[in-house]
C-alpha cells in the first residue's frame, strides 16, 4: 500500500471549537465527510419500496471559490461567506440528490443562515452526468464502511486575535504547503497501516521554529520520513500580510 499524506485544515483560534468530522478533499474548495456516509432512513416505507429507493445521507463543506453562488449569497446576506455545509440525499437506484439540510458561515465562523427541509418536501432532482452531483454519486454509492480510509484533521493553529479574521488567505498559502510537502513525502511501500501525526510551527518570515512528532508511528524510519518531507522544503514562503501574528502551527498526518 503506497503513502498517503491527507491534510484536512480547519481554520480557527486554539480555543474555538470544531465541526468533528473526518472531511476528505474531493475537489478544489469541496470536501466530503466521510463518517457521515450512512443510509438515509426514508420515514415513507411505502414510497421507498414502490420507486425502489436505495439512499445514503453525508454532509458536504464548501468553501467560497468566489463562484455566482457565493457572490449571491454574500449579497444576499450583506456579508462575507466563508463556507457552506449542506446534508444531501442520494439515491443510488434511481441516481438523483436533494439537499435535506445546510447552513452557511460567514468569516468569523457564526452561522448566517440554516434550514432543515421537511421529508415530505425534499426534492429529488437527477444527477446529470459530468457534474459535481455525479462525482459524489460515484463516492457514496460506491462506498463501503469496510473499507474507510483513516483520516486525520490538519488544523493549523494560533492564539493571535486577528487570525480568524484573515483565515481566508491562508487558503492559498496551506494549498501551496501541502502540495510542496507531498511532492517530497516519497512512495516506498510499508507493511501494516501506519499513521504519523507531526506539528511544526512557522515564523512570520517562514522559518521552521519547531517541529515535532505528536503521534508515532510503530514504524521509527516512516516517521522519520514525514519529518524529512517538511524539514525539505524550509524555508516556507513568509506567512499572509494579513496576519499579524509571529507564528503558526501546523498539523499533518501521514498516513500509509
Amino acid at each position: 500500500m503506497k503513502k498517503r499524506l491527507f491534510i484536512l485544515f480547519i481554520l480557527t483560534l486554539m480555543v474555538h471549537s470544531v465541526f468533528a468530522a473526518d472531511w476528505e478533499q474531493i475537489e478544489d474548495k469541496s470536501y466530503i465527510d466521510i463518517s457521515s456516509i450512512k443510509e438515509y432512513k426514508d420515514p415513507d416505507s411505502y414510497f421507498k419500496e414502490k420507486y425502489n429507493r436505495n439512499e445514503k445521507e453525508f454532509w458536504i463543506k464548501s468553501l467560497n471559490d468566489k463562484s455566482s453562488f457565493f457572490t449571491d449569497l454574500e449579497k444576499d446576506y450583506n456579508k462575507k461567506v466563508w463556507y457552506r455545509i449542506s446534508k444531501n440525499i442520494i439515491d443510488c437506484n434511481n441516481k438523483t440528490i436533494a439537499i435535506k439540510s445546510y447552513a452557511i458561515y460567514d468569516i468569523n465562523g457564526e452561522i448566517i443562515h440554516s434550514n432543515d427541509i421537511e421529508h415530505i418536501l425534499l426534492n429529488r432532482n437527477d444527477i446529470i452526468p459530468e457534474t459535481r452531483a455525479e462525482a459524489w454519486y460515484n463516492i457514496i454509492c460506491n462506498y463501503s464502511n469496510n473499507n474507510k480510509p483513516k483520516i486525520k484533521i490538519g488544523i493549523v493553529k494560533s492564539t493571535n486575535n486577528n487570525f480568524e479574521k484573515v483565515a481566508n488567505s491562508f487558503e492559498p498559502y496551506i494549498d501551496n504547503l501541502y502540495k510542496r510537502i507531498k511532492e517530497q513525502w516519497n512512495n516506498k511501500t510499508y507493511k501494516g497501516n501506519l499513521e504519523c501525526t507531526v506539528s511544526f510551527i512557522i515564523a512570520r518570515d517562514g522559518r521552521l521554529v519547531h517541529i515535532e512528532v505528536l503521534e508515532p508511528s510503530s514504524n521509527s524510519i516512516f516517521n522519520d520520513e514525514a519529518i524529512k518531507s517538511i524539514k525539505y522544503i524550509a524555508p516556507f514562503k513568509p506567512l499572509p500580510k494579513e496576519f499579524d501574528g509571529q507564528d503558526i502551527e501546523m498539523i499533518f498526518t501521514f498516513i500509509n
